[in-house]
C-alpha cells in the first residue's frame, strides 16, 4: 500500500519543474505544474488541489488547525489523526491514519532572549528567508533527507514569536509526501 497515488507526479512531468523549484529558472513546482495545465491530485484524501500556489484554496475534504494561543493555522486532511495537544496549547500534531510514522506538527513559542544581555538578536529571530508563504510571510524552509526519516521544516518569525511547522516521513516514502508537505507549508498562515 502506498500513501498517495503518486503516479500523477511522473518523473517526466516533474523533472523540469523540480529544477525550477530549486531556483534554476524561477517559479515554484506548483506554478510549473499548473502552468502545464495539470491539477495536483495527491493522495487518498486530497481530492484536487486546483489552481496555482498562493490562491488559498483548500480541498473540500480538508480541515484547518487553528491555534488559539498564537493565532496560526494550517490545513490538514480530515482523515488524519490528531495527537494530544502539545503542552500549553502551543501546537498540534497530526498523523496519516495509514502510516503512523508520517506526521506533521505545527507549533509556536516566544523567541528566547539572550541571557548575556549583549543585545544580540533573540534566538530564532535571525532566520535566513528562502521561502514565502501564500500569505506573503517570508520564512525559512529546510528539507533534510535522512537515512531513516526525512523532514521538511518551515520557520517563520513575527513580532517576537517563532512559528514552526514540520512534516516528516520515513525516507522511503518522502517522495510520495513531498508535494503534500510543500502545499501545507505554503498555506501555513498567521492570523494576527
Amino acid at each position: 500500500m502506498t500513501p498517495f497515488n503518486s503516479s500523477f507526479f511522473t518523473k517526466d512531468v516533474t523533472s523540469g519543474c523540480k529544477a525550477r523549484e530549486r531556483g534554476q529558472s524561477g517559479g515554484s513546482l506548483v506554478q510549473c505544474l499548473v502552468g502545464k495545465g495539470l491539477y495536483l491530485l495527491v493522495g487518498l484524501t486530497l481530492g484536487g488541489l486546483l489552481g496555482c500556489e498562493g490562491n488559498g484554496l483548500m480541498p473540500a475534504d480538508w480541515e484547518q488547525y487553528e491555534n488559539p494561543r498564537y493565532d496560526f493555522v494550517f490545513p490538514y486532511p480530515d482523515t488524519w489523526v490528531a495527537s494530544p495537544v502539545i503542552d500549553d496549547r502551543d501546537g498540534q500534531a497530526f498523523s496519516d491514519p495509514n502510516f503512523e510514522a508520517v506526521k506533521m506538527t505545527g507549533w509556536a513559542s516566544q523567541a528566547s532572549l539572550p541571557m548575556n544581555g549583549d543585545g544580540a538578536t533573540p534566538e530564532g529571530l535571525s532566520l535566513s528567508p528562502n521561502f514565502v508563504t501564500a500569505q506573503g510571510i517570508p520564512g525559512q524552509l529546510e528539507v533534510e533527507i535522512g537515512t531513516d526519516m526525512s523532514v521538511m521544516t518551515l520557520r517563520l518569525s513575527q513580532d517576537g514569536v517563532l512559528y514552526s511547522w514540520e512534516g516528516r516521513s520515513p525516507s522511503g516514502l518522502f517522495d510520495d509526501y513531498y508535494q503534500f508537505f510543500y502545499y501545507v507549508a505554503k498555506n501555513y498562515r498567521i492570523e494576527s
